[in-house]
């Protein structure tokens, strides 16, 4: 993910819904806790990579999404089921390449 510029992203948990500012082909990419099971909601919108980053000592596996210009995403909860111990899935959007 280096190289790529930042902007500003909106996190969801539980039932929020995010809107993207971005009117553009975008990148959506989210780093999830390797610990939790993968949520329903990622598991169909997202791609899982071969990637992951590390946060607070724990791996983060890292999902994909391009969308369309003017799409919003929504996102959930951090798990289907009640975690454990867990960090906050992370959200990064970035203009298509």
């Amino acid at each position: 993910m280096s190289g790529r510029q930042n902007r500003p992203t909106f996190l969801s948990q539980h039932s929020q819904t995010p809107r993207s500012p971005w009117s553009r082909a975008s990148e959506a990419t989210i780093a999830h806790d390797a610990r939790v099971p993968v949520p329903g909601w990622l598991a169909k919108q997202f791609q899982a990579t071969d990637h992951a980053i590390e946060i607070d000592g724990q791996s983060m596996r890292l999902f994909t999404r391009r969308t369309d210009s003017d799409t919003s995403l929504t996102l959930g909860s951090n798990a289907d089921t009640t975690p454990g111990t867990a960090n906050m899935y992370v959200v990064q959007v970035s203009g298509a390449r």
